[in-house]
């Protein structure tokens, strides 16, 4: 690796702190402003098992510690200890050479397009298809971390330039962790995602401007943010749409409000599917609260996304439940794309396999899959969306193949939609570069029926799914992504500081001090009770 591509490391001001040596995947506190998971013990010492293993591994290869982790090799080497924490792989935390290479067989023949071997069985561990070869060979590590996708992050937020959000710390690099140029760094520049929604939060409406409350992020400044993205990726020829932008309704606070809002902006601003967040103003329920769906379905943009799981303090726990509205509004409105935001993932609930019965306050996303089986909603038309859901997941193969599992067994395997929920979480690179690692053991397929995980598979997820709901052309698109103006940057800044630069880019909120200052922020705006 060239002196060069440790620039973002030894090129910064010497005012800038040092980049610390830190894992590529984010083992400490967790939190996008909704819930606040505490790092375990278990967290605590793969953390440092990985920083032990990595330090050890560039020194046989000659590196800087730093330079090695954030290297493809870096990433194998973390995934096999989370491998090793959960008891797959061998004593290593190791798949077999034959898994890896079958792994990566499938990852070339379906981008290719001829389908590979995605029809046969390809090894029994599941997990992440690491070895200890490609923890010291970066070209096979790149095989698998640079194998090339269509991303479509159906969820990622950002605040307004100078409003501090979800950054309330000075030490976090205060409202700059979330602004918009920040965004546009860690979604565009440093990642590899194509197309990214930008999603609005909760707030009340205001009835004179016919948008969100003025405190708020507004649907303005998602339109704002959305068409200036565009305008700097395309060229001459017109190519290039990077960004769509949600229309962040309030269903319950202002009925007549909400539809004057939809329908100007569908009409004046192609804003494309709406965002409703039931647990907040003291809990509504979709089907008792649903003249907003029959607006959407005036203005022809038919697709809501919802949010469930993850109870914010404050918010009703009742209400973030899918069980009691989400399959009557599914059956009531069969013509409307119900998008469920998190999948019900909740932070406090261990995935495991599926409970039929599952507790309504904290069943995590058994409660999603016993809406669709209960109500015959299989590959019908409720969507399950994986921001923070797999950002949790990833850190425990055990809970990311039943996570991942349970969705394409209940909910369908053309009905699960990629999310990162970034840039709460920084750069969504890593989550990505885990789902590509990932796979379902044969022993769990064979025991709780869940489907082999096909790069096929892989690659609707990814965005090939979401691209039909939002009437986006993969196709097309990746063809305008490859000349646009910000594909062009990142080939540019790839260069100069080096493509890694991602690497270490923690998540916003890292202390539970911050995530109570931000809940108290939020009573004190009106945003929640």
């Amino acid at each position: 690796m060239g002196k060069h591509k440790l620039n973002w490391i030894t090129g910064r001001k010497k005012t800038q702190p040092e980049v610390p040596y830190e894992t590529p995947v984010w083992l400490g506190n967790l939190s996008n402003g909704e819930f606040f998971k505490e790092q375990t013990a278990r967290e605590r010492k793969i953390r440092e098992q990985v920083l032990e293993r990595c330090d050890e591994y560039a020194r046989r290869k000659g590196m800087e510690r730093r330079e090695f982790i954030a290297s493809t090799m870096g990433m194998a080497t973390t995934l096999s200890v989370l491998n090793l924490a959960a008891g797959c792989g061998d004593d290593e935390g190791m798949l077999s050479r034959n898994t890896v290479d079958a792994h990566v067989d499938d990852q070339d023949a379906a981008a290719r397009g001829d389908g590979g071997t995605s029809r046969r069985t390809s090894g029994s561990e599941g997990g992440f298809a690491v070895n200890e070869e490609m923890c010291l060979d970066e070209a096979m590590a790149d095989r698998v971390f640079k194998s090339q996708y269509f991303i479509l992050d159906f969820q990622t937020h950002h605040t307004n330039e100078g409003q501090p959000g979800l950054c309330l710390s000075m030490e976090n690099g205060g409202a700059e962790c979330t602004s918009p140029s920040t965004y546009v760094r860690q979604i565009f520049e440093e990642s590899e995602t194509t197309v990214a929604v930008l999603s609005g939060l909760p707030a009340e409406i205001d009835e004179v401007t016919n948008d969100l409350s003025p405190f708020a992020f507004t649907n303005e400044d998602m339109r704002t943010s959305r068409d200036r993205v565009n305008a700097a990726a395309r060229r001459e020829d017109g190519a290039g749409e990077r960004m769509v932008a949600h229309c962040q309704i309030s269903p319950k606070n202002k009925p007549e409000a909400n539809a004057r809002m939809m329908i100007e902006n569908k009409e004046k601003y192609d804003t494309r599917g709406w965002k409703c967040y039931p647990p907040t103003e003291g809990g509504w329920f979709l089907h008792e609260n649903d003249a907003f769906i029959k607006t959407a379905i005036e203005v022809g943009e038919p697709l809501v996304c919802v949010h469930k799981g993850f109870p914010f303090q404050g918010w009703s726990r009742v209400h973030a439940n899918p069980m009691p509205d989400v399959g009557v509004v599914a059956k009531r409105y069969p013509d409307v794309n119900f998008v469920i935001y998190h999948s019900a993932f909740d932070s406090g609930h261990e995935e495991g396999p599926y409970v039929e019965d599952p507790n309504p306050d904290d069943g995590g996303t058994d409660r999603l899959s016993k809406v669709i089986t209960d109500n015959d909603l299989k590959n019908k038309n409720v969507y399950a969306e994986m921001g923070s859901a797999w950002a949790i997941a990833m850190r425990d193969p055990i809970t990311a193949q039943h996570y991942i599992g349970k969705m394409l067994k209940y909910i369908g395997e053309d009905r699960l939609v990629w999310g990162s929920e970034c840039v709460w979480f920084g750069c969504p690179q890593n989550q990505i570069e885990a789902f590509k690692a990932f796979r379902i053991s044969d022993e769990f397929r064979e025991k709780y029926g869940y489907p082999e995980f096909t790069d096929q598979i892989r690659r609707k997820v990814f965005g090939l799914t979401g691209a039909k709901l939002y009437r986006v052309d993969p196709e097309k698109c990746r063809y305008q992504v490859s000349r646009d103006l910000l594909a062009s940057r990142k080939l540019i800044l790839d260069d100069r500081w080096g493509a890694r630069r991602h690497a270490y880019n923690p998540p916003v909120i890292r202390t539970r001090k911050q995530y109570i200052q931000l809940w108290r922020e939020r009573i004190a705006r009106g945003e929640i009770g």
